[in-house]
Order: C-alpha cells, then sequence, then structure tokens
C-alpha cells in the first residue's frame, strides 16, 4: 500500500500595516485552500529581522508600509541575493508603479480588490521558484560536470587523436570506449570511418577548414542508434612545423549528457511536465504570433477557448493528487481529440487548459467545437479508476475581443466564470456586457471596503408580527448603503459582491454587532423586540460563528433569547454533520435558529428533523402565490404542516395583502413579515413603540 507524501506548508511572509487589509488577504489564501505558515511585519526593520531568522517561500508586500515602500522591501531583498518570489499586494499602486516593480524583479502585482487571484498566483510563484532552483541546480551540476570532464581530458581519460593532413590517425590515447571501440582499432584508420557516414563531408569540411587556415575548430557529431550519442570534437594544427607539413590534434568529448540536459531545461521552460503540452508562457507566445500575422482583409476568426475542468479539487482533495494526475492526463488527450490538427492546446494552469483555434469561418464554429469538448469529456473514463468530469468554457474572439493575447485570454477567463456560474458544464461566450459587469463588480467591490471603513452602511429593520394578535414580536435586520456620490445601491446588488469577495466576513461581523447594540438600546427604551441577523453561507463555513455572537452579546449585554440567527437551506445542507456540530454550539447557548427562503429551491426534507433548528421562513416567492395558484397553496400548507409536526415556529415572509394573511392565519401560520406590516425601517423608529 502507498503512502502520498504531504506537501509542507508554504513559508510565507506577509508586509502589510493594516490589520484589516493582512485579516482579508488570510482570509483569500484561506479560501484557496492554500497550506501556509505566516508571519506578518510591518516596517523595514521587522522584515530585515524575519529575513535574518528564516528561509521565506514566497514575500506578500503591499505598495505603501509605515516607513518605506514595495520598493524598499525588493531592494532589501535583492541586496541579500535572495531569490525569493516577490507579490506586490495593494490597493493603491498605479500601472506605472507596478510595472515599474516587476521590471525590478517583482513576480505579480494584484490589486487588492481582486484578492481572488491571490492563493493560485502563491502556488504559482512558489512553484515557479523551485523550477528556478532546480534549473540552477542543473546548471550547477552542468558546470560542475564540465570541470570534471576538463579534468579528465588533462589525465588523457578523453579520447585524443594525432592525425595527418588527410585525416589519417597516426595515434590516438585516452578513452577509446566512449566510441565503442579500442586505441589499437581506431589508429591508422580514416576520420569519418569512426562515426555514422552522414557525419563524413562535415568532418572532411573541418579538416579542409583547420589546414587551410591553420587555426582551431569545434563542431558536433554523432553515432546512431543503439549507440545515440554526441561528441564535440575540437580540431587543432600542430603550429611548429611547416603547414604543409602540420599535423593535427582531434579532441572527441562525449557531451551527451549536456546535451541531454540542455533539452529538458529547454522542454521545462516551454512545455507542462505532466501533459507534454505548451505551457502557460509559450501559449501565450504562440497566441500573440497569431493576433500579429492577423491582417484586416481576413474573414476568418480566431477563437481562444479557455477550459475549466469542473470540481477538480475534491478529486485532488479526496481521492489524491496521483489520480488528479491521472484525470489531467486524460482529459488533455480527450481535448486534443476534438481540436482540429493546426489547433492549439496547452496547460494554462492547475485544472485550466486553454485552446488556441486559429482559423474558425465563423463564431459558430467555435461554439461547435467547444460543445463537443463538453460532450466528450463526461462519455470517457479519464483515469484508471474510470473518473469522468465536466468543464466549463470560456470563448474569445479575435478580431472583436481584445488586441492582445493577454486580452483574449482575460476575456475567456471572464466568460468562464460565467459558465461556472450557470453550474458548470456549458459553454459561454464573451460579451462587451460581462466585461462591464466585470469592472462594475470590481469597482463595486473597492467601494464596499471603503464603506465599510467609512461607515456608509447602515440597518433597517423590517417588522415581524404575530398573526394571531397582529403585535410585533421582533424584526429582521437589513443592510443598506447610501452611496455618497452615486446614492442607493441595492443589496441585490452589493450582497453577492460582498459574498464572492470575501468583504461579507467583516460586513457579517458589522451587522451582528450593531443589530444587538440596536436590540439592546430598544429594551432600555421599553421595546423588547428580538432582531434576526442573517449568516452567509461564507460567515457559516470560514467564521466560528458561536465565538462571534458569544462576543457581540457580552460586549453590548443583550440577552441571548433576543438574537435569532438565520440561515438558508443550502448552507446547512452543503455538509450536514458539521452544521448540525455548529448549531448544537449555537443551541446550547441560547441563540434560536431559523431556516430562511425555505422552500425556495430544493428541499431535502430529511435533514430538518436532525437540525437543531427553531423556525421555518416561508420563501416570498410561494407567499405571493396564495389566492393565484393552487400549487402555491398547497406547499404552503404542507410546510406549515410539517413545521408544526416538527415543533417549529412559522413566519411567511413577503405578506402584502389582507387575503394572503387570513389565509395564512387560517391555517395556523404563527408569524409574518412584509409591506403589509410595514417596510423596513431605521433603528430609531423603533425607540418609540409602545
Amino acid at each position: 500500500m502507498s503512502t502520498q507524501k504531504s506537501t509542507p506548508p508554504i513559508r510565507l511572509l506577509h508586509m502589510e500595516d493594516s490589520a484589516i487589509d493582512a485579516r482579508l488577504v488570510r482570509r483569500a489564501l484561506d479560501r484557496g485552500e492554500l497550506t501556509y505558515d505566516y508571519r506578518r511585519e510591518a516596517t523595514l526593520a521587522g522584515l530585515q529581522k524575519a529575513l535574518d531568522e528564516a528561509d521565506w517561500d514566497v514575500i506578500i508586500v503591499d505598495h505603501h508600509l509605515a516607513d518605506c515602500d514595495s520598493r524598499r522591501v525588493l531592494t532589501e531583498v535583492k541586496s541579500r541575493g535572495l531569490d525569493i518570489p516577490f507579490i506586490i499586494c495593494s490597493g493603491t499602486i498605479g500601472e506605472e508603479q507596478a510595472v515599474a516593480a516587476m521590471k525590478a524583479g517583482a513576480q505579480d502585482y494584484i490589486m487588492k480588490g481582486n484578492l481572488s487571484r491571490l492563493a493560485e498566483a502563491v502556488r504559482r510563484e512558489v512553484r515557479d521558484a523551485a523550477i528556478r532552483r532546480s534549473s540552477r541546480t542543473a546548471e550547477e551540476e552542468l558546470r560542475r560536470s564540465e570541470q570534471r570532464l576538463a579534468l579528465l581530458l588533462s589525465q588523457s581519460d578523453e579520447l585524443v587523436l594525432h592525425i595527418d593532413q588527410a585525416g589519417q590517425v597516426i595515434e590516438a590515447w585516452g578513452n577509446a570506449e566512449i566510441l565503442s571501440s579500442t586505441l589499437t582499432k581506431i589508429t591508422n584508420r580514416h576520420l569519418t570511418e569512426l562515426f555514422h557516414r552522414t557525419n563524413a563531408p562535415l568532418l572532411r569540411e573541418a579538416l579542409a577548414r583547420v589546414t587551410s587556415t591553420q587555426g582551431h575548430l569545434s563542431i558536433e557529431t554523432y553515432l546512431p542508434p543503439p549507440s545515440n550519442r554526441t561528441f564535440l570534437l575540437h580540431f587543432g594544427l600542430q603550429h611548429d612545423q611547416p603547414p604543409t607539413q602540420a599535423d593535427g590534434c582531434v579532441l572527441i568529448r562525449d557531451i551527451t549528457a549536456i546535451r541531454q540536459t540542455e533539452a529538458e531545461l529547454t522542454f521545462l521552460s516551454r512545455y507542462d511536465p505532466l501533459t507534454h503540452l505548451p505551457n502557460r508562457k509559450s501559449v501565450h507566445d504562440q497566441l500573440q504570433k497569431i493576433i500579429d500575422k492577423r491582417t484586416s482583409a481576413s474573414h476568418h476568426y480566431t477563437a481562444v477557448l479557455l477550459i475549466d475542468l469542473d470540481r477538480f479539487k475534491v478529486i485532488n482533495d479526496n481521492l489524491g493528487h496521483t489520480t488528479g494526475d491521472e484525470v489531467l492526463v486524460g482529459a488533455a488527450h480527450e481535448i486534443r481529440r476534438k481540436l482540429r490538427q493546426d489547433d492549439i492546446l496547452a496547460r494554462y494552469s492547475s485544472d485550466e487548459f486553454l485552446a488556441i483555434l486559429p482559423d474558425v469561418h465563423n463564431r459558430e464554429a467555435a461554439t461547435q467545437i467547444a460543445q463537443q469538448i463538453l460532450d466528450g469529456l463526461p462519455a470517457t473514463p479519464l483515469s484508471p479508476s474510470a473518473l469522468r468530469v465536466t468543464a466549463s468554457i470560456g470563448i474569445s474572439f479575435s478580431p472583436g475581443d481584445g488586441h492582445t493575447a493577454e486580452d483574449l485570454i482575460a476575456a475567456a477567463d471572464v466568460a468562464m466564470h460565467e459558465a461556472k456560474k450557470q453550474g458548470g458544464g456549458s459553454v459561454h461566450h464573451y460579451t462587451p456586457e460581462l466585461g462591464r459587469r466585470g469592472i462594475r463588480r470590481l469597482e463595486l467591490e473597492q467601494q464596499l471596503r471603503i464603506a465599510l471603513e467609512q461607515n456608509q452602511l447602515t440597518l433597517n429593520y423590517q417588522p415581524q408580527v404575530d398573526l394571531r394578535t397582529g403585535a410585533m414580536i421582533g424584526v429582521e435586520a437589513l443592510a443598506r448603503w447610501q452611496h455618497p456620490e452615486t446614492g442607493a445601491i441595492s443589496p441585490s446588488e452589493f450582497i453577492p459582491v460582498a459574498e464572492e469577495s470575501g468583504i461579507i466576513i467583516p460586513l457579517g461581523e458589522w451587522v451582528l454587532n450593531r443589530a444587538c447594540e440596536d436590540a439592546m438600546r430598544w429594551r432600555q427604551h421599553g421595546v423588547p423586540l428580538e432582531v434576526a441577523v442573517n449568516v452567509s453561507a461564507v460567515e457559516f463555513e470560514h467564521v466560528d460563528i458561536a465565538s462571534r455572537v458569544s462576543q457581540a452579546l457580552s460586549r453590548t449585554h443583550l440577552p441571548v433569547e433576543a438574537l435569532v440567527l438565520e440561515l438558508t437551506e443550502s448552507v446547512l445542507m452543503d455538509d450536514t454533520e458539521e452544521a448540525i456540530r455548529r448549531l448544537q454550539t449555537l443551541r446550547e447557548m441560547g441563540v434560536r435558529i431559523a431556516v430562511d427562503d425555505f422552500g425556495s429551491g430544493y428541499s431535502n426534507l430529511s435533514y430538518l428533523k436532525r437540525l437543531p433548528l427553531n423556525k421555518l421562513k416561508i420563501d416570498q416567492s410561494l407567499i405571493r402565490g396564495l389566492g393565484k395558484h393552487a400549487n402555491d397553496e398547497a406547499l404552503v400548507r404542507a410546510v406549515i404542516q410539517l413545521a408544526h409536526s416538527l415543533k417549529l415556529d412559522t413566519l411567511a415572509e413577503g405578506v402584502e395583502t389582507e387575503t394572503t394573511r387570513q389565509f395564512l392565519h387560517q391555517h395556523h401560520c404563527r408569524h409574518a413579515q412584509g409591506y403589509l406590516f410595514g417596510r423596513a425601517q431605521p433603528a430609531e423608529h423603533f425607540l418609540s413603540i409602545h
């Protein structure tokens, strides 16, 4: 039984003077599943101390620090002769500064507003640094090998031939075994007879040139299979004799190992060693050459397909990297089968392939090839364990979607991520709208970070009532953003950005603390309302919710029974056992749990009886169908009955009419919220309620 070696953690030095930004960087690294040992320093002295005390695999540095900038940090690292990957992670560095930093030796720069690619950038640069070290080791070994060969030559351990002007061997000494012969057999033979006949013209030309110039000359020649050896021949004349009588010497060295090492290094610089496909740099260069060759008269397109294997990380994590490598090799083979002879396929990153279709008649032709790839992958076992995978493919075109290789690949990447959002296993074309949305998302992410820092966000609260008495029993906390320049920004726009970028974690912490503060203030004014706070999937997965809640309650002195946490079904179903453990901890603290948007999608009812829940919130899509669709009425009745059987409270969302309220009351739904009872209001509104 074989055991797989674990990869040691990456030793990561982070130069950052903002604790908040440091947490965001670590969160991005954690979300990227990076295993690392971390140290943060904020000053030049701290950097020097860190470099003195430990060896580092990568340095991430903010452009502006307390007493220096990224250029000074880079200078310090370079002055020590260290080859440590250097990544600038900044929210303020300009393009010219970034380019200057790259020229000075930085490997990459990443804007703080786009940390999603940070983990992969760290992996890539650490991997590239390892390749550079391997290359230097190989080059050092090559140098030592040449020194050993020189030593062997000085000890006549090479083959040295004394020849006349015609090329006849007069005498031989050294190691004749390199030519699979003996000194006796070599003597009195012509030089051309010692090598393959195809080398004879080259050898005769070398002899003629050395004789006519009385100089020195080096050439390479070889022995054919099965020997497959390469030799360096150095010719020279004995200058103490008349030119017409001068004899010569030929030094023969076997350089097969040297040429093999050079070939391997050349291959590694341009090709992926696992799939033997062109690598990222190689395919980028090839694409740029294709674009440069295009003429305005061309009526055909060049298509770029970025192919991402869906859920590949799950394969690596659960079945091991050996199986993952088998899947990659199988996928490369299957994708290549679907491409045309002149198309180019490369391995672009760990689980991504990039295909260049240099000449397609129209966009539909490229889409058809992409669809053939999608159809072929899940239909073909890609490893000895018969694994099958799907893929998400983004397509961009030249002309149209960019003028450079970088533009086209970036456009294909945007389209590929759009395909992933649709669940994977699909093809998506780049459109200008996608590009604008991507830019808008980046701008919104940056503005949202500023909004958190500058207190632009507020909380409004929507009333929740008891349908039996009509009394208000609680509120739901809802985040609102009033941008100082553009005005109100809808939660439906900024919450998804917060979740994708990880900003939801500090945002969620702010919401919880502010909601607890407001609820405690109401109580102090005689308004004992419970407050419901939403917990996102990102928070539930990456944050110790129980600890966060405990700290908020302790700081604000809010009674635990006044707090309700709302989580969606998908959060609870993603890892049921872990969800049970976390919810049980909250339940033991006295926190109540509600399932938000229940009935909005596929519901696995079996999980309800296993989770320590208190309430089901019936999704407004069902509530708004009451009185209009018999199916919705039946579903709502069924949810209420199910909740009663499990001894759970029910709350209907989106109640807007009296008819709806009466239906819910008639069927014993206990609580409700919606415009019928009131819109979301600022915290001050509830201070006057008695």
